[in-house]
């Protein structure tokens, strides 16, 4: 056998494959992109199609009329094509140009492409006519759209013979036209999708158009702002799931995803009722009460499951077993079923007797009208609908109309919860990855666009009601109104999926966090758990087998979302809708028995094949058809993302083909020759120095597994395992790398498997996102409303290998800084830091912080430019704050702003009363800085958009936060200077000294390791690699740092600073990557000793920016309590607050107010001014003192001398 090369180790093979699956940061978000792309391509052309193929539209009166005048109108609207015009900008002399993403952004338009079409318009007039329709042509029977009700129903002559007076009418074509390039609405366009004006440009033309060159899209810009659709987990909505209800009873239930469904009831469900309480677990049920039920939608809630197979035409005895898949000897589920079976004789006996023959029939077809005539009884409304119609339409919808197939559901329900009531079977587990699905950005705009296209549909079949009673030749134009998304984008109202009841709670469209491009990253890939937060559904909050990398195990939000909010995993791929076609074609291939052709003796016998939660066919041989079908995925004759999942023990095999399933790859092992296997495809990637997914699914190297099929799987951890364990495990797959099963920012964190979990649940979900970065590499193309970057970022000395993969290297969010851990001068306590001055003064941790302030001047209202003196006086405002502007009322670049200059100088188009008014924007409390930008633009109103972009330089200062990469946040608690810290033999002084007594609480071990790998990075000027789960044993580092001439465990002796002498201990020192937080003192730091207070109550305003007040909340008050400073309490709370001084009468304990000027008070009740007593109060006491008064609560203030 050919021996693979001696470079090609298993560490270079993990390698060529993450960066042929993983290599980019594009990778991350396909997903979405695809998801978009399919949505305008496929699925909302086809929603146009479906409902606007044929529109009717009728006067109003002819619903209510049914002889309606002679000459009376009605329109037929088609729409043909679809046309998506990319994003453009229209000004308003009617010239239009290209709209790109970062022009979007500064001007606050909205990215969105328009959608048109072309509607050919038929206008009918009916006039008399002699002539009558005979036979069966149909005639249009009409109604009135402007009550509530759409479309036409059409109906045979010689059905009903009071339509006879419409009889004589024929129509005539007045007008038909067809309108091209009809805009009926618009879409907001992802950036970095196919059609998004940067795709296709080249990495040079989009840096010249202001675009960040690690940018990778996947979000919407909506009035300038950048908006995410944060991907929702939903149950999967074609999934039979039987699951214990109440602990009363199995049931099976079908979720309907059907429009037009209205009930409550979203789901047909067939449960088996038993007591739990009762011996044996079971009701000993009469015969006039049934144990196994069905609920349909337009239904009471329980009808019998018998009665509604007997409905559907399964009316023998021996049908009814055959359709069930019961075995004529097992008497246990005949036991559970035979209650149901004279329930169901008794309910129908009344429909089946025959009073001439004084016995019942039971002939066939009298058995299946007596099954309908009993059901129909169980109707929830009136209808005239029949039961077969009723049942047509509400049970299973999307099988059509075949009453065999239907049976057959309903059949393979009541096994189900048979065989669970038996134990034979286990529940299915609802929060399993396989039972759920993934809404991304297409299939939300689907929902949305579904419900403003009815609502359009809707209104212009109103607005064209009244043109056809008007009379004259009807102008399309004018009656569309185009749709819009954007109203949606910017409150968050989402419509709801088809059957779904309730609510969403909001925040599926969020603003982008924008902090660093790592937490960007993050945030794109955030999923939620559409459930109520407030629940406690402790199984949903919990990770189970499924998520196993599919979900980031660590990363979750905290408070009421823990566990419901999530991030996919790095090497998670989420499915997009595959066509079903080539699969069913490969069932032919295989002999499958289609259900069309079925018979009903087979269904015990052989397995049962489902397609997307459809059972549709019968096979003889499941583990033969399942490694068959798996075959032809891997040949690529099936999609890649279909899903092949084999059950022998309930011989069923599951096949999926739809979108939102989490599917992940995996190398396949074949042969059972794992030692084989791994020469074979190590042979293959060193044959080619660069590889693709593509290439590497049809070489037969990796597959996507989805969580179902992934059950049935036995899958290695690492290769070395692999080759270890092959011959006692026979492995199916092989892991190509433990880490993958971290999300994106768990992934970065080195040695992550060496630390709590708490910890890396921080540094994933917290810290991570508050680092500082640099967020963009193009600046001047941004203007957000904060920002941050940080000055001097660098590359982690150790990292892992997902650095690369993600191009982290140029978009670092900290620095690696000297820590000694130590305890020193006592202002390190616990986690808090000491950091040398020195260093800071040199760079270390120094960020830019950017504030945008913005303003719109009204064409014709406002004028650009610096206010006169006297303008500036009237408004009470110095004219020294205008000394920052320019003439043309923006202030320079460079020049510095603090709290009350003005820095956008607005003054009135025309002058009111003589006078121009000066609306001129000054700067609030606590902001200033030096300006950097200047920005104008124009909406698309064409009014003047200015941006001023002030920047501030940021050093840190005692109060900062600061962590590393390992969750092990602290607060900086001294900043000392080089020479009065400690320094090593060589020299070497710390930047950041750490307590040792954070370690043990926190047990970040995996931060110890980094520094003294880093150490030895250091010396040896090499990176070195920290990924999780590397079998690389520790020990060598310690060996490699010893032969360097250090001490092996990274301790060294140190120097104290201050007295010159040799420290008593040696210090564990060396370099660790720090991050600096958002979490700033100087943006925390309030103060106040007067300022505003709220004319009603007289306290101090909220709001740093307006000089407000500083609140006391009540863990102050305790902690101030708890130090014996009552009089501290009373001054916060009181004299600083709203102290007020109120007189009292001792003789009727009222409160006495001062009339008018007079100088003294006289109580109203007592008709005297003695017995005053004056009172310090809150004013707010006061104020609640007269509420209450005025509501007739009348309260009497006893003072000490009563």
């Amino acid at each position: 056998m050919e021996k693979p090369p001696k470079n090609i180790g298993n560490t270079d093979v993990q390698r060529k494959l993450e960066a042929a699956l993983f290599q980019g940061g594009c990778f991350l978000i396909n997903h979405q992109i695809q998801s978009f792309d399919r949505f305008l391509e496929i699925d909302l052309r086809h929603l146009i199609e479906e409902e606007f193929r044929d529109v009717e539209v009728l006067p109003s009166y002819v619903g209510t009329n049914p002889t309606p005048n002679p000459g009376w109108r009605r329109a037929n609207l088609s729409f043909q094509g679809l046309q998506i015009i990319l994003p453009e900008w229209t000004s308003k002399e009617g010239h239009a140009s290209h709209l790109f993403p970062d022009e979007a952004r500064l001007r606050k338009l909205t990215y969105s492409a328009e959608i048109q079409t072309n509607i050919h318009i038929k206008v009918f007039k009916h006039c008399e006519s002699g002539k009558l329709k005979k036979g069966k042509d149909k005639k249009n029977v009409y109604t009135d759209i402007g009550k509530g009700k759409q479309g036409l129903s059409t109906m045979n002559y010689n059905e009903k013979s009071s339509m006879g007076s419409l009889n004589g009418k024929e129509e005539e074509i007045e007008q038909e036209e067809t309108v091209k390039n009809v805009s009926i609405g618009r879409i907001p366009v992802m950036v970095g999708s196919s059609y998004c004006r940067l795709q296709g440009c080249g990495e040079k033309v989009s840096l010249e158009k202001g675009h960040c060159a690690f940018d990778v899209g996947g979000y919407f810009i909506i009035k300038g702002s950048e908006k995410v659709l944060i991907t929702q987990e939903e149950k999967s909505r074609r999934l039979i799931c039987t699951s214990l209800r109440n602990g009363k009873g199995f049931h099976a239930r079908y979720p309907l995803a059907n429009k037009g469904m209205t009930s409550r009831i979203s789901n047909v469900i067939v449960s088996f009722k038993y007591d739990v309480e009762k011996e044996g677990g079971f009701i000993d049920a009469p015969e006039k009460k049934p144990n196994v039920v069905a609920r349909i939608p337009f239904f009471r809630p329980e009808i019998n499951a018998v009665v509604l197979l007997r409905a559907l035409g399964i009316t023998s005895d021996r049908e009814l077993i055959e359709i069930i898949g019961l075995d004529v000897e097992d008497t246990k589920m005949f036991d559970l079923i035979r209650p149901s079976l004279k329930s169901a004789e008794l309910e129908m006996l009344g429909y089946l007797w025959d009073d001439e023959k004084k016995r019942p029939r039971y002939g066939n077809q009298d058995i299946k009208d007596a099954a309908l005539l009993t059901i129909k009884k169980n109707l929830n409304s009136r209808t005239e609908e029949s039961a077969s119609q009723i049942l047509d339409r509400c049970l299973f919808p999307d099988l059509g109309y075949n009453d065999l197939m239907k049976a057959m559901h309903v059949g393979y329900m009541i096994e189900q919860v048979l065989t669970c009531c038996l134990g034979r079977r286990k529940e299915d587990f609802s929060d399993s990855l396989s039972m759920r699905r993934l809404e991304l950005a297409g299939d939300l705009l689907l929902l949305e666009s579904k419900s403003k296209l009815f609502k359009f549909r809707r209104d212009l079949q109103r607005a064209l009601q009244k043109a056809l009673v008007k009379g004259g030749a009807i102008c399309l134009q004018k009656h569309i109104v185009p749709f819009s998304l954007e109203n949606a984008f910017s409150t968050g109202n989402w419509a709801q999926a088809p059957g779904v009841l309730t609510p969403r709670e909001g925040g599926l469209v969020v603003p982008l966090d924008r902090a660093n491009p790592l937490a960007t990253l993050s945030h794109l890939r955030q999923t939620e758990l559409s459930v109520n937060s407030r629940a406690k559904l402790l199984d949903s909050r919990y990770p189970n087998l499924s998520h196993l990398g599919r979900f980031c195990l660590v990363q979750t939000s905290d408070g009421q979302k823990c566990g419901l909010v999530k991030s996919l995993a790095f090497s998670s791929h989420v499915t997009t809708r595959s066509s079903e076609q080539p699969v069913i074609e490969a069932l032919k291939q295989f002999s499958a028995e289609f259900l069309r052709d079925v018979q009903l003796e087979n269904i015990k016998r052989m397995s049962k094949v489902f397609l997307n939660g459809r059972w549709i066919a019968l096979h003889e041989d499941t583990r033969t058809l399942a490694r068959s079908m798996r075959q032809m995925r891997r040949n690529m004759n099936l999609h890649y993302e279909v899903e092949i999942a084999d059950d022998f023990l309930r011989k069923e095999i599951r096949i999926s083909s739809d979108s939102g399933r989490i599917i992940r790859p995996l190398l396949i092992v074949t042969e059972g020759r794992p030692s084989g296997f791994i020469l074979d495809f190590q042979l293959k990637l060193s044959n080619k120095e660069k590889w693709t997914r593509k290439e590497l699914l049809e070489a037969g190297i990796i597959e996507l597994i989805g969580p179902e099929e992934e059950a049935g799987c036995i899958v290695a951890s690492d290769l070395e395992d692999l080759k270890q364990n092959g011959h006692l495990k026979h492995f199916t797959h092989c892991e190509i790398h433990p880490a993958l099963m971290f999300g994106v920012s768990a992934s970065l964190i080195p040695f992550a498997n060496h630390n709590h979990s708490l910890r890396v649940l921080h540094q994933a979900q917290k810290h991570c996102r508050q680092a500082i970065g640099y967020y963009s590499t193009y600046l001047p193309a941004r203007a957000d409303t904060n920002g941050q970057n940080l000055l001097y970022p660098q590359k982690p000395l150790v990292s892992t290998r997902f650095f690369d993969l993600l191009k982290r290297n140029e978009l670092a969010n900290g620095q690696n800084s000297i820590v000694a851990v130590c305890p020193y001068m006592g202002f390190n306590q616990e986690d808090s830091l000491i950091m040398n001055q020195s260093s800071i003064d040199r760079g270390l941790f120094n960020s830019a912080h950017y504030r945008c302030f913005s303003t719109v001047y009204k064409q014709s209202q406002e004028v650009m430019s610096k206010p006169a003196e006297s303008d500036a006086r009237r408004n009470n405002r110095p004219f020294f704050a205008y000394s920052k502007l320019d003439s043309d009322g923006l202030p320079g670049i460079g020049s510095y702003c603090s709290t009350g200059d003005v820095i956008f100088g607005k003054v009135s188009a025309f002058p009111e009363n003589g006078l121009y008014k000066d609306r001129s924007i000054t700067l609030k409390g606590c902001e200033k800085g030096r300006v950097d930008r200047v920005i104008l633009a124009s909406d698309d109103a064409e009014n003047v958009v200015a941006r001023v972009i002030l920047r501030e330089k940021l050093s840190p200062v005692i109060g900062d936060k600061f962590s590393s990469m390992h969750g092990q946040k602290g607060v900086l608690g001294l900043i000392v200077h080089e020479y009065d810290l400690p320094f090593t033999i060589q020299g070497m002084t710390p930047d950041v000294i750490i307590n040792p007594h954070a370690f043990p609480s926190r047990q970040t071990v995996g931060q110890l390791l980094e520094c003294h790998f880093a150490k030895t990075a250091a010396i040896k000027g090499k990176y070195f690699d920290g990924t999780a789960f590397n079998r690389k044993p520790i020990s060598f580092i310690t060996k490699e740092l010893n032969c360097l001439g250090y001490n092996q465990w990274g301790n060294e002796k140190m120097v104290n600073g201050q007295t010159g002498e040799l420290m008593d201990a040696k210090i564990f020192i060396g370099p660790s990557f720090y991050q600096r937080l958002t979490k700033m003192a100087e943006r925390q730091l309030k103060y106040r000793r007067q300022g505003p207070t709220h004319p009603l109550t007289r306290q101090p305003v909220e709001d740093r920016k307006r000089h407000g007040g500083i609140r006391i909340g009540e863990m102050e008050r305790d902690c101030l309590l708890g130090h014996g400073v009552a009089s501290n309490i009373q001054e916060r709370l009181f004299l600083l607050s709203d102290p007020y001084k109120v007189y009292v009468c001792q003789g009727c304990s009222t409160m006495v107010t001062k009339e008018g000027h007079k100088l003294v008070r006289i109580c109203k009740f007592c008709k005297t001014s003695k017995h005053m007593v004056s009172l310090d109060v809150p004013y707010a006491c006061k104020l609640l003192y007269q509420e209450l008064l005025s509501m007739g609560v009348f309260l009497r203030l006893k003072t000490e001398h009563d």
